[in-house]
C-alpha cells in the first residue's frame, strides 16, 4: 500500500509601522500628557534583550553590506514575535535554524516567557495607543492544527485563531487586520492567496510619539545630502541647538533623541572614510554605545525622511543558508499531524520622522558621565546626518523595536 504525504503551505507576515506627522488628526489617539514605560521593563535580564539587539544589529550590518542604495527598516521585535509563535511549533533542525535566526539559546517556550514579559512591560504605551501591537493566526477550515500549539500562541502571544476560506475571505480577513493595527500605514498585506494556504500568521505592530523637544519648524531649511559620489540631492533638514546625550570614537558619532514616552531613538552617523557597515559592525555596538554617552552642548542636524521597505525573509534566510523551514524536509510537527513548510516570510515597513517625532526612542537615566572629562570644558559638537545613517528605536533596557538604514531621504 502507497502512503501519500500531502504537504501544505503556510504564510508568514510581519508588519512595523513608525509615523509621526505633524498634523493634528494624526495625534488624536495620543494621551495629551506623557505616557511612560512600566517600570517592570526596566529591570529586565540581559538574555530577554540580547536576541533582539543581536538580531537588529546584525542583519541591518549585513543590509548594509550590500549594494542595495535604499532605504530599509526592520522591526527585530516583531520578527521575534511572529517567528516565535512558530517556534513553538518547528522540530528538529528547522526549530535549530530558527533558533540560530533569530539569534536565541532558549528552547521555545522559554523564549515565549521572555517576549511575554517584554510586552508587560509596555502596557502602558499599549493603553495610550502609542504603541499597537498584534498577533493573528488564520487557519483553513479544512486544515487543524493541534491544540498545544493554539494554546502556547495564544497564552504567550495573545495570538487569537481563526478558521476561515481561502482566498476569500481569509483574505480581506487579513488584509483589514493588517489596516487596523497599523493604523491604515499599511493598507494592505497581501494581493491574492490561494486554496493551498493553509494557515497565516502575522505580527504587526505600530508606534507614534512625539520628540520629547521638537524641532522648530522654521529652522528646517533645504541642505544637501550626500547619497553618494555622484548624487547629492537638496533634502529638507530639522536643526536644533542645546544638550544632547551624545557620543562619538574614530569611526561615528551618536546621538539619542529623546521622546515623551521614555523611548528613543539612536542616530549612528560614520565618519568621514568609514563605510556604514564597518560603523554598525563594531563590537558589542548598542551595549558599548549606550555606556558611553555623555551630555553635551551642540548643533543636531538631521534629515526629514519617510519610506517603505519591503523584506521577503525567505530569500533573506535562504542566501543565509537557512532554508530548512521553506523546504520539503521542514518538521512543525508542533503544528499539526499534516506535513507543512513554510511558503512566505515577509516584512513591510514604514516610518515618517519629522520636526513633531516618530516611532521613537528614549530612556530616563540614559547620560553617563565620562572619567576625566568635564562637559562644561568640550567645544560644542556638530552632528550632521548629511550622508547615509543607520538608527534604531529602542527603549530603557535597550530593546529594539525598529532599526533602519537612511541612505536617501527623497526615496
Amino acid at each position: 500500500m502507497t502512503i501519500k504525504r500531502h504537504r501544505y503551505l503556510f504564510v508568514l507576515a510581519l508588519l512595523g509601522t513608525g509615523c509621526q506627522s505633524g498634523s493634528e488628526n494624526s495625534q488624536s489617539n495620543q494621551s495629551a500628557e506623557p505616557v511612560s514605560i512600566d517600570s517592570t521593563y526596566r529591570n529586565l535580564p540581559k538574555q530577554s534583550i540580547e536576541p533582539i539587539n543581536e538580531f537588529a544589529v546584525q542583519t541591518l550590518r549585513d543590509m548594509a553590506g550590500t549594494n542595495d542604495t535604499a532605504n530599509a527598516m526592520i522591526s527585530p521585535w516583531s520578527a521575534e514575535e511572529c517567528f516565535g509563535m512558530i517556534r513553538l511549533g518547528a522540530k528538529g533542525q528547522t526549530d535549530e535554524q530558527l533558533k540560530s535566526f533569530l539569534h536565541q539559546n532558549v528552547s521555545p517556550e522559554e523564549q515565549a516567557k521572555v517576549m511575554s514579559r517584554l510586552r508587560v512591560g509596555i502596557a502602558n504605551l499599549v493603553s495610550a495607543n502609542i504603541i499597537r501591537q498584534a498577533n493573528g493566526i488564520w487557519v483553513n477550515k479544512n486544515f487543524s492544527i493541534l491544540p498545544k500549539f493554539v494554546s502556547g500562541t495564544r497564552d504567550f502571544y495573545k495570538a487569537e485563531s481563526k478558521q476561515t476560506d481561502f482566498p476569500e475571505p481569509g483574505l480581506s480577513e487579513i488584509n483589514s487586520f493588517v489596516s487596523k493595527e497599523t493604523n491604515q500605514l499599511i493598507p494592505k498585506l497581501f494581493d491574492s492567496l490561494n486554496a493551498a494556504t493553509m494557515l497565516v500568521l502575522v505580527n504587526a505592530i505600530s508606534f507614534k510619539d512625539r520628540w520629547d523637544t521638537p524641532f522648530e519648524k522654521s529652522m528646517t531649511k533645504d541642505m544637501i545630502f550626500r547619497v553618494d559620489s555622484s548624487n547629492s540631492p537638496s533634502v529638507a533638514t530639522m536643526s536644533r541647538t542645546g544638550k544632547f546625550s551624545y557620543g562619538e570614537n574614530e569611526k561615528c558619532q551618536w546621538l539619542n533623541l529623546p521622546y515623551r514616552t521614555g523611548l528613543r531613538m539612536l542616530v549612528l552617523l560614520p565618519t568621514q572614510g568609514t563605510s556604514l557597515q564597518a560603523a554598525i559592525e563594531q563590537k558589542g555596538l548598542l551595549e558599548e554605545i549606550d555606556s558611553h554617552f555623555r551630555q553635551r552642548e551642540g548643533t543636531v542636524w538631521i534629515p526629514k525622511w519617510k519610506s517603505n521597505f519591503d523584506w521577503n525573509i525567505k530569500t533573506w534566510m535562504n542566501q543565509h543558508g537557512l532554508s530548512k523551514p521553506y523546504d520539503g524536509s521542514a518538521d512543525f510537527s508542533g503544528i499539526s499531524s499534516g506535513s507543512l513548510s513554510l511558503s512566505q516570510a515577509i516584512q513591510k515597513t514604514y516610518i515618517q520622522v519629522d520636526e513633531v517625532g516618530t516611532t521613537a526612542a528614549a530612556a530616563t537615566g540614559e547620560f553617563t558621565a565620562a572619567a576625566n572629562h568635564e562637559s562644561t570644558q568640550e567645544k560644542p559638537f556638530e552632528f550632521k546626518a548629511d550622508h547615509p545613517f543607520a538608527y534604531f528605536i529602542w527603549a530603557p533596557g535597550g530593546v529594539v523595536y525598529f532599526a533602519g538604514l537612511v541612505r536617501d531621504p527623497t526615496k
